[in-house]
């Protein structure tokens, strides 16, 4: 969390990703939410984005611009076992936020 601070605070960088897909939940409910409002002030009206990735993060959500969720959808191998060769991932892009009537799916698809 100091080492995000400290990036997006020095400006100069188009993408802040924090990591917290293998944070357990009761490590997550432990950030104060002023964490998440001042990295909200910090890239609001800089041209940085701060991709939060992670399983449950609800504290973020309050303070997030957009809440996008993603869903493996299905994987594409090409070769033979043991010499597997990944071609391609279709997932499925929720639009969580901002809150719409219906949420938006997207499919996408990167297939060689």
């Amino acid at each position: 969390m100091r080492a995000a601070d400290l990036l997006l605070h020095a400006g100069g960088f188009g993408v802040v990703l924090l990591d917290l897909c293998e944070a357990s939940t009761r490590i997550l409910n432990r950030i104060p939410l002023s964490y998440w409002y001042r990295f909200r002030r910090a890239v609001e009206h800089t041209p940085t984005i701060l991709l939060v990735c992670g399983d449950v993060c609800s504290q973020a959500k309050a303070s997030c611009r957009m809440g996008l969720e993603l869903k493996h959808k299905e994987s594409h191998w090409s070769g033979k076992v043991p010499f597997l060769r990944l071609e391609g991932l279709e997932t499925v892009a929720t639009l969580r936020k901002p809150v719409s009537k219906r949420p938006e799916v997207v499919f996408l698809s990167s297939v060689a």
